[in-house]
């Protein structure tokens, strides 16, 4: 196995670790939110970020920004980032964002959203009033 490779394997095994928490311990609180309520659940995950082409496990904020539903804050998108019903994510120039929505049951591929380039989104749910979204 390659050192690409083995590095690939171990920010999936990371991921799958947080969702695995999350699924086992609904309250937990993340660091990745500090000024989030008690009692918040995140609504979503970032599961990748594409660059240029290129899979990064972060981006600087020329290349996406999450903004906090809970305090304003403006935070860099990194992989297993938890994000809220109210946060907003933002791409900008040849940046993709792949959200995995936690909604139950976590599925991946069905609760699954790519945030294409210049967009802004706010998260809520994959459920909209047209259907499920994903």
């Amino acid at each position: 196995m390659s050192h690409q490779e083995r590095m690939a394997s171990q920010k999936v095994l990371r991921l799958s670790l947080r969702l695995i928490l999350l699924v086992l311990v609904p309250g937990i609180q993340a660091e990745s939110c500090p000024g989030a309520a008690q009692t918040a659940t995140p609504a979503a995950v970032v599961k990748s970020i594409v660059v240029k082409n290129q899979q990064q496990s972060e981006a600087d904020r020329s290349q996406a920004v999450a903004t906090r539903v809970s305090n304003g804050e403006t935070v860099s998108v990194s992989a297993g980032l938890l994000l809220y019903r109210g946060d907003i994510i933002e791409t900008f120039d040849e940046t993709k964002v792949t959200l995995l929505f936690l909604d139950a049951p976590v599925a991946e591929r069905d609760n699954e959203v790519i945030i294409d380039a210049n967009a802004k989104v706010g998260v809520s749910s994959t459920n909209s009033w047209w259907g499920k979204f994903g």
